[in-house]
């Protein structure tokens, strides 16, 4: 499989004047780190990194990217983003804040998404993988019947899918902290489903994909490097912890 990719490289964070992806943990920012990333990782072609300053062949020249401008939230970024891919068949959506993230970890959800036709695809790790790996971690997680799960920090997705339903995406992703706001977006059953841990993954899914009008699909991943960001400011200590134990 052969995607595209954007970089949300903008957002705010508590005690840090700049964009958070600017954010620098030893030598490196981690809208670099991710840029890192997705170079070294096989399946990925064109990148498009939005910034929110306008010199962009300052950024181009640093990154070794296509870089578009763009100074609004994450979701006007993310529209820009996604216009500059437009004809792309799937494009890989990454927040600028998981410095974690690997190549392997790219090309293991790349793969996964592979073995399955949809046209968008969502990682959610195990709360068992995310603790055994990162315990220091602190993260929001569902409930389903399945097990306990958190949301990744990537998106593949066909980029019609997305444009033609923001308003309905605006939504979604303003509740994103909130499992039980997402799960209200989704009806009643799902609610219930959600209260009383009976949810499945694919009932999600289906609900989902009948709101969106596309075939959506959860993808489970072993690497909780993926869900991993920088949202608080004590979680920059964390990182530079890990980063410097060597424990990527």
């Amino acid at each position: 499989m052969q995607v595209d990719a954007v970089v949300l490289s903008g957002g705010t964070l508590k005690g840090w004047e700049g964009p958070k992806g600017f954010l620098k943990l030893g030598d490196k920012s981690m809208v670099e780190m991710v840029i890192k990333a997705l170079k070294e990782a096989p399946s990925v072609r064109n990148i498009v990194v939005v910034v929110p300053f306008s010199d962009i062949s300052k950024w181009e020249k640093r990154f070794g990217t296509q870089v578009v401008y763009s100074d609004g939230d994450l979701l006007s970024n993310l529209e820009v983003g996604l216009k500059m891919l437009k004809e792309s068949d799937l494009v890989l959506i990454v927040s600028g804040d998981i410095p974690l993230i690997t190549a392997e970890a790219v090309e293991d959800f790349l793969f996964r998404c592979s073995q399955v036709p949809a046209d968008g695809y969502y990682p959610i790790i195990s709360k068992e993988w995310v603790q055994r790996k990162f315990p220091q971690t602190k993260r929001t997680y569902a409930t389903l019947r399945e097990g306990t799960f958190t949301g990744g920090n990537f998106i593949l997705v066909r980029p019609q899918v997305i444009l033609s339903n923001w308003s309905w995406v605006k939504k979604f992703y303003e509740g994103r902290k909130s499992p039980f706001q997402q799960a209200s977006f989704l009806g009643l059953s799902v609610i219930l489903g959600f209260l009383t841990k009976t949810l499945t993954i694919r009932k999600a899914e289906e609900r989902l994909s009948k709101l969106i009008g596309a075939n959506l699909k959860a993808v489970i991943t072993p690497y909780p490097e993926i869900g991993t960001d920088v949202d608080k400011e004590e979680d920059i200590q964390l990182m530079e912890e890990i980063l410097g134990g060597g424990s990527v």
